[in-house]
């Protein structure tokens, strides 16, 4: 769902505005739907383009999956909002996600005694 704060920003043309509530909603819905859906109304919107060229000089090249190369990579987002960036942010909420997740079942998995009588009735 857009937000009217969202549509005020693209119709203002505060591209500031709009690719920070862009970058946060990233990490707000992670299956992207929301994002999808933003991205495509400023496309159609903002009078000037919403992209950047990708600028691969900023910040490192760390393919590392972690909370810190994705915060990282969040913050350059602003400076530098390509294409690129935001497909490798995509890459690591996705993986970062899928292991929190897999984790959390085998800590549920562990800690459940399915044979308990709690779990039979």
């Amino acid at each position: 769902m857009i937000t009217q704060e969202f549509r005020n920003s693209v119709v203002s043309n505060d591209t500031l505005g709009v690719k920070i509530m862009l970058k946060d909603i990233l990490i707000v819905d992670p299956t992207f739907k929301e994002f999808n859906e933003m991205v495509h109304f400023a496309e159609e919107n903002l009078p000037d383009s919403l992209w950047e060229e990708h600028d691969p000089n900023l910040g490192e090249n760390d393919l590392t999956v972690s909370e810190d190369n994705l915060n990282m990579e969040l913050v350059l987002l602003i400076s530098n909002f390509s294409k690129e960036r935001v497909a490798k942010i995509k890459n690591l909420i996705k993986q970062l996600y899928l292991r929190k997740s897999e984790t959390t079942k085998v800590a549920v998995s562990k800690s459940v005694d399915f044979n308990s009588p709690e779990l039979s009735n």
